[in-house]
């Protein structure tokens, strides 16, 4: 299995940090459990991408459990850099839907190994005009379907469940049940019956 996160892409995100501060990188890592390597040998003229390669050390890339953690370090070094004075158009639109991206692409990979374990299928709804989405549908062998959202952010608005209720609304009892995917830490179920898990907990 490869790493869920390419060596080019964390490179990436290591010079991001470069507009955080030691401090900030440190406790984000630490906030979610890591802690710095001690035999790592990378070296540079910026203290904080050394800093953040040596808590990169730490990361195991092939786990899911391990990257969402680090997923969400850079999210929230990123909102910590928006409010430091960076420039909120041109991070948004370069790092917010990266971000979101590796997310999701983590999301689907740990879906479709879990679904291939249990012989099912596993799609992407889109409508042909484009009014309805839902990022995955895993689909039984007798039809019936869970589908899925995918969010990269902690908390679940209305929103972000609206293309579920309408699937549910379509499929009736074909949809044994419905979740959004979360960087949060606790699942739990909505007052509509919509499941809330952090990707974290996938597969547990």
């Amino acid at each position: 299995m490869n790493d869920l996160i390419s060596r080019t892409t964390r490179g990436l995100f290591r010079d991001l940090m470069t507009g955080s501060t030691v401090g900030a990188i440190s406790t984000a890592f630490q906030d979610e459990g890591f802690v710095p390597d001690p035999d790592s040998t990378y070296q540079d003229t910026s203290v904080r991408r050394v800093t953040t390669q040596e808590y990169f050390g730490a990361v195991r890339w092939r786990d899911p459990a391990h990257v969402t953690r680090v997923l969400r370090v850079f999210e929230r070094l990123n909102a910590a850099a928006l409010l430091a004075g960076r420039d909120p158009a041109r991070a948004m639109a370069s790092e917010g839907p990266l971000l979101g991206a590796l997310f999701e692409s983590l999301v689907t990979l740990s879906v479709r190994v879990y679904a291939q374990a249990a012989e099912a299928s596993v799609y992407h709804l889109r409508t042909r005009n484009g009014d309805h989405e839902v990022d995955l549908v895993v689909e039984r062998d007798d039809g019936r379907v869970v589908a899925m959202e995918v969010k990269l952010r902690p908390s679940v608005g209305e929103a972000d469940v609206k293309h579920l209720r309408w699937l549910h609304e379509r499929l009736g009892d074909r949809l044994l049940d419905f979740v959004v995917i979360t960087t949060g830490r606790h699942a739990y179920r909505r007052a509509d019956g919509i499941a809330v898990v952090p990707a974290a907990l996938l597969g547990a």
